[in-house]
């Protein structure tokens, strides 16, 4: 702008007087009002004067007093307080005091990378004030730099508290730009429902900022919002490898889409960030691969280990108990809208694959890579998934090959989709396919697909594909195995080929299992037992049905573990044994001493599917409550 006419502008602001306020020059201006430095006429005292640029209604302008009655009543040492309050010309105005330090945008641009102790430092005076004020019923609504002054020595103050809901339908407001609000906006204040966890998001969207030097979420307003609803936030420990893991994970929490999974309260969030900063930096050496998934993995889960750190990192947990504490989930995918009943890794381990009883599978990525942030949908795929009595889905009817990028999903009316992970392509379709059981089983090779169907007297049998061709190979009929002749089984139908590819395991979904040999098919074990998942042992030794370890070779069990649980999984190592189920927990044992080690927590319904990642580093969950969530695999 022309100097000349800056200072025209200037003098005639100066020349403007409002009650016994004169009007010296603009110092800010935002969605729906001016800040203007002003002078008390017989005082000379500088104050600020907020006006707003709209003129409500009657019924408008009551509801704008009410709340600025109660501001006015609210006293903290850093919350800015109102001095005054009129109106001119049918519009309000509110007198505060001047704070000298400007905001903190202006201190801080954008771009600017803060130290942990400066973003500490900021949250000691800010959490205590947010949480008096929702001690108080009141929720500021529109937590930003903007917001955020700095009076004498430094002092930090929040402006605008609890203003923003108020003002936002005014007739004449301008709209606030996708850089401002929206920023910081949690997903349910975005869908109408503000509420105190409300500004705990806001302010952790403000501390990745300060960290890393920009917000998590850019783009228009309707990706930005988009993003804050489905996406889980980038790295933060890729841009800043020099933060403790744990700052990451606290992070992660108080981001958490569902507010109920957030911190109870602004300051306890601010203190476990302070905890966690203090928390010790594992040093665990691992194989470096370059900047490989492994790297960005420990950026992404924190206490999972980057590359440095190796899978031996910390865990953030509730309390300090090892072992006794539940911890809860890095993260939370939001993208189905039924029940998930399915789960599948990719074999590189960044991606999951998963299923609902609508019959929607979703391939989404679960570690963030380069500029894929984590959570993004990928591709989807919609079937006729098969469905229980009790309501549940085959969980062995979605499964990623282990070598390939090649996934198998087991469609109801009669035939196996066979498509790539990576894309939307179709490799092939293969038919002569039951509609008992949707369920399907990869060789070790990833070569072969094994099927469940059904022959004319309802026997069951398994069918051998070559993928390559999409030629069926041969066919294993598992004598006296008979399935239900509907859709309907009072168990899932499941099939389960073992890691060394010699052994088949078949459950009939009416409380059979029959254990056989390949290629032969000579029965080993037959077990008397419905379960709702199965998954061997990495040395095919043992079969896990829910909550029971079985020995192949004799058919004898070895173990029973949690007595709520309805779904297992092994970790690669053989180590460890997750369950998981009607007790909305996922439970970790040691099949060594068969000892619990570690739960974790986060769903709000059963559990129906566990998986562990094949690099041993994550567990994913798929429940009930229609979410699939990711737990660092860590124990001590």
């Amino acid at each position: 702008m022309d100097s000349k006419v800056k200072q025209q502008q200037v003098q005639q602001t100066q020349q403007q007087e409002i009650s016994n306020y004169r009007l010296l020059h603009v110092i800010g201006r935002g969605g729906f009002a001016d800040v203007y430095l002003a002078e008390h006429s017989y005082l000379q005292t500088r104050v600020a004067l907020k006006i707003f640029r709209t003129r409500p209604g009657d019924e408008q302008m009551e509801r704008f007093l009410v709340q600025v009655r109660k501001l006015a009543r609210l006293h903290h040492e850093h919350i800015l307080p109102i001095l005054s309050c009129d109106v001119r010309d049918g519009s309000p105005f509110l007198v505060l005091p001047y704070a000298t330090g400007g905001t903190l945008r202006q201190r801080h641009p954008r771009g600017s990378q803060l130290p942990m102790e400066g973003v500490l430092m900021y949250l000691r005076q800010i959490a205590p004030a947010l949480d008096a004020a929702h001690r108080a019923g009141q929720i500021h609504g529109d937590i930003k730099p903007e917001n955020l002054l700095l009076g004498e020595q430094d002092k930090l103050l929040l402006s605008d508290f609890g203003l923003a809901p108020v003002v936002e339908n005014m007739p004449g407001r301008t709209q606030a730009p996708v850089t401002g609000t929206v920023t910081y906006m949690a997903p349910e204040q975005l869908a109408g429902q503000l509420e105190a966890a409300s500004d705990q998001y806001a302010l952790a969207i403000l501390v990745y900022e300060w960290l890393c030097g920009e917000p998590p979420f850019a783009g228009t307003y309707t990706e930005v919002a988009t993003q804050h609803a489905l996406i889980d936030p980038p790295s933060l420990r890729q841009r800043r490898p020099d933060l403790a893991p744990q700052v990451e994970q606290v992070l992660a929490r108080a981001l958490a889409k569902n507010p109920r999974e957030r911190f109870s309260s602004v300051r306890a969030f601010a203190s476990a960030l302070e905890q966690a900063n203090s928390a010790p930096v594992a040093i665990n050496q691992a194989p470096k691969r370059g900047l490989s998934r492994r790297a960005l993995l420990g950026g992404l889960v924190g206490a999972g280990g980057a590359a440095a750190l190796g899978a031996a990192g910390l865990v953030w947990r509730v309390s300090s108990n090892p072992g006794q504490s539940a911890l809860l989930p890095l993260y939370t995918y939001h993208g189905h809208t039924d029940k998930v009943y399915g789960l599948s890794w990719s074999p590189d381990s960044t991606r999951l694959a998963s299923i609902d009883l609508s019959g929607t599978a979703q391939v989404w990525q679960a570690v963030a890579e380069g500029r894929t942030a984590r959570g993004k949908l990928l591709t989807s795929r919609t079937i006729s998934p098969a469905v229980t009595i009790n309501d549940t889905g085959d969980a062995t009817g979605l499964a990623w090959s282990p070598r390939t990028e090649l996934i198998a999903l087991g469609d109801n009316p009669g035939k196996i989709l066979v498509w790539e992970g990576a894309n939307q392509q179709n490799r092939c379709v293969l038919r002569d396919y039951s509609t008992l059981g949707a369920c399907v089983a990869w060789s070790p090779d990833g070569t072969q697909l094994a099927a469940v169907y059904a022959d004319t007297q309802n026997a069951l049998s398994v069918a051998f594909w070559d993928i390559a061709s999409g030629n069926r190979l041969t066919n294993l009929q598992f004598t006296g195995m008979i399935g239900i002749s509907t859709t309907y089984t009072p168990t899932p139908v499941l099939i389960a080929r073992s890691p060394d590819g010699k052994h088949i395991a078949l459950s009939n979904g009416n409380n059979v299992i029959q254990i056989r040999a390949l290629p032969g098919g000579q029965v080993l074990s037959t077990l008397h037992i419905g379960p709702n998942s199965l998954a061997w042992s990495p040395d095919s030794k043992y079969l896990a049905a829910d909550n029971q370890v079985w020995d192949v070779a004799n058919g004898r069990l070895q173990h029973t573990y949690s007595p709520q649980s309805q779904a297992v999984d092994w970790s690669p190592d053989g180590k460890y044994l997750a369950t998981g189920g009607k007790d909305m927990r996922v439970s970790i044992w040691d099949t060594r001493s068969d000892k619990l080690v570690q739960t974790y927590q986060g769903h709000s319904a059963p559990i129906n599917a566990l998986r562990w990642s094949p690099d041993g580093s994550l567990i994913a969950s798929a429940s009930d409550d229609q979410t699939a969530r990711i737990f660092t695999a860590q124990f001590a």
